[in-house]
């Protein structure tokens, strides 16, 4: 048998907050019930069965779950099959393990109780009470999940004396229209929903940012000398990605013949001239000490020229030992000794992470100032925001920010504020070719979701705190420059709403006119719900 294509919300005065009580037209059949399907079809009669039997839907969110139950009109001394649908609220998916217990109690302490083991398919429960006397009384589920006890107030059930009775008191029960989604099609999806309530929410400015390295954070290691590249020791050359300490080796560069034969004429000649300057110095530092003896000098000179003395002798050693190093090297190089000759060593300047290396062999002969590799240190970063010319005029604080991170996730994490990064400055000069100021800011980045390069966009706090009616900005569909939002008014009535916006603040938006505190709005599957209302608008009739 047909239900009709409305549903219609029974208004008792026992209802909570949050939960939802509807009647809609006609019984299920046997066939319907095995399968536990829905049919829904646009363009049906209502009225092309006047005996249609009322039917009545409860809804609850409550405890991280969403409860949806339906039954036919209860009437004293007769069972009545409830069909509950249960949601996980944070996932939108059906439970899937574990029965479920329907308690029905009157106001005087009397209740009947019915246990169903297991689903009839997931997420759907079809226990049976057997109603007892004329009267409203209150149904809660209760059931287990993982391993923690849960109950859902489900709200009122009304129970009639007789058919008639049912029948009279469903033809004074409001009409409610909507949106029909079924929880089938709601756990395909899945679509998830959200509170609307109060929320400490600040004002912020979105802007385009990009990543930058922090001053003194990136470094290159560049060749000294032109000459052949090796490694150190049998070991590879830093890969890209690979950590690398300060004054850690990375390569070596053994220089030319040539480079050798002429940095050894260079020390010879360094050797000549420091030996030249010994000299000196030791005749100098003679007659002073011989004046110094007869009191003609000072003491204080005569320690001058004792200093001036073992600088020269310690210059002329460090030539000796740089003209014996490159004898060696050139004497090794005519003997065909490669490994035996003399190389530069070349160190990480940072720690941090290698960002390029040169596609270089080993023994492969490289130019002087050619850069072999570059280092990172992303532990933090800064951010380069461009906030644009308009917004910037009258911008007196920025008291904090988010930075959105582009992607499938969307990730959105604090970047400045609550004791993390800091300000660093924002510009006093407009540039005349984006027509925007420059904000700076320093965040750490110790995890490396941040990369150099990366656009970003930032949420710039730029006023106070203080209390709104919020919703999460992914509840806002825009359309034709209307803002919408999709609110779920039962389990499977949804309902558009145009919504006026207010102040934004990173993931959540003031809500000035369109919602009350308490309604629910569709957060996930929007789109989804967009579709079904394409497809019927209005509640048609729904087979279960």
């Amino acid at each position: 048998m047909k239900r009709s294509n409305l549903i219609r919300n029974l208004v008792v005065a026992s209802l909570t907050v949050g939960l939802c009580l509807s009647v809609v037209g006609c019984k299920p059949s046997d066939e319907a019930l095995a399968g536990h399907g829905h049919s829904h079809g646009p363009g049906a009669d209502p009225h092309a069965d006047e005996h249609e039997e009322p039917t009545f839907a409860l809804t609850a969110w409550e405890n991280g779950f969403e409860l949806f139950a339906e039954h036919e009109a209860a009437e004293t001394g007769k069972s009545t099959e409830f069909i509950v649908h249960v949601s996980e609220l944070k996932t939108g998916k059906p439970r899937t393990a574990g029965g479920l217990t329907l308690t029905l109690t009157a106001a005087g302490g009397e209740s009947v109780t019915a246990t169903v083991d297991k689903s009839a398919r997931p997420g759907i429960y079809l226990p049976t009470l057997k109603m007892p006397g004329v009267g409203i009384l209150a149904l809660k589920a209760s059931f287990t999940h993982n391993g923690a006890p849960v109950a859902v107030n489900l709200g009122a059930v009304t129970i009639f004396a007789n058919h008639e009775a049912a029948h009279h008191g469903a033809e004074k029960i409001e009409e409610v229209e909507g949106i029909s989604f079924l929880k089938e099609q709601q756990w395909r999806s899945p679509t998830l929903t959200a509170t609307v309530g109060m929320r400490s929410l600040t004002e912020r400015l979105t802007v385009p940012g990009e990543v930058h390295a922090r001053s003194g954070d990136r470094a290159a290691v560049v060749a000294p000398v032109s000459g052949r590249l090796l490694t150190v020791g049998d070991g590879p050359f830093p890969l890209v990605g690979q950590r690398v300490k300060r004054g850690e080796k990375l390569a070596r560069v053994q220089p030319v013949f040539s480079e050798i034969g002429a940095r050894l004429v260079e020390a010879r000649a360094g050797v000549e001239r420091a030996a030249v300057e010994l000299e000196d110095a030791k005749k100098t530092h003679a007659r002073i000490r011989g004046l110094a003896e007869q009191e003609a000098k000072s003491q204080r000179e005569l320690q001058d020229a004792e200093t001036a003395l073992r600088l020269a002798e310690s210059a002329h050693q460090a030539a000796r030992r740089l003209e014996i190093a490159y004898t060696s090297a050139s004497a090794g190089m005519l003997e065909g000794a490669a490994d035996a000759a003399p190389s530069i060593t070349l160190t990480s300047p940072i720690d941090g992470g290698v960002t390029r290396h040169l596609d270089k062999a080993r023994g492969e002969f490289i130019q002087e100032g050619e850069t072999l590799f570059t280092v990172l240190n992303s532990e933090s970063v800064y951010l380069h925001g461009k906030i644009p010319e308009s917004r910037a005029i009258g911008l007196k604080m920025v008291t904090g920010a988010l930075c959105e991170v582009g992607g499938p996730d969307g990730e959105r994490f604090v970047a400045l504020g609550e004791g993390v990064g800091k300000l660093l400055s924002i510009g006093r000069v407009v540039d005349h070719e984006t027509r925007t100021v420059a904000i700076h800011i320093e965040t750490p980045n110790p995890d490396g979701r941040l990369r150099i390069g990366q656009r970003v966009s930032l949420a710039l706090a730029t006023g106070e705190a203080r209390e709104a009616l919020v919703i999460p900005e992914s509840a806002i569909v825009e359309e034709d420059g209307v803002f919408m939002v999709y609110a779920q008014v039962a389990g499977e009535t949804f309902q558009k709403r145009p919504v006026k916006i207010g102040i934004r603040d990173g993931e959540w938006a003031e809500v000035l006119e369109g919602l009350t505190a308490g309604d629910r709005v569709v957060v996930q599957g929007a789109y989804s719900v967009r579709l079904a209302s394409l497809g019927g608008g209005a509640i048609p009739h729904s087979h279960h």
